[in-house]
């Protein structure tokens, strides 16, 4: 599990912040461990998400942003993505399968309000 070349920190505007997330977001799947069972997949792919999302706002200039998001929206825990999950129903395979996809799903919201395309 190769973990993305973090930029130098406070060096992008939120708007490069966030394609550079979204660039090494998009890679997760590709880093996961093929050959392990995928509770351990899940785990490296949210693992690797939290680790970009952290790099990212590192590198973020706008610090006080940075340091909102960690409040508003810190990182997700493996136990907290196991227990919302399984809160919707989902068990064994098809748990880690969710985990999986949500560790390379954004929200739009934040895509389209720093008008990324």
């Amino acid at each position: 599990m190769k973990i993305p070349e973090a930029p130098k920190p406070a060096s992008l505007s939120d708007v490069d912040a966030r394609e550079w997330y979204l660039e090494n977001e998009s890679k997760i799947p590709s880093l996961l461990d093929k050959k392990k069972p995928l509770e351990q997949q899940a785990k490296q792919a949210v693992e690797l998400r939290n680790q970009v999302r952290t790099q990212a706002r590192v590198a973020m200039t706008d610090r006080t942003a940075a340091e909102a998001l960690d409040i508003t929206d810190p990182n997700q825990t493996w136990q907290m993505l196991v227990d919302k999950y399984s809160a919707k129903g989902l068990l064994g395979d098809d748990l880690y399968r969710e985990i999986i996809k949500a560790a390379q799903r954004s929200r739009t919201s934040v895509i389209h309000m720093l008008g990324i395309d």
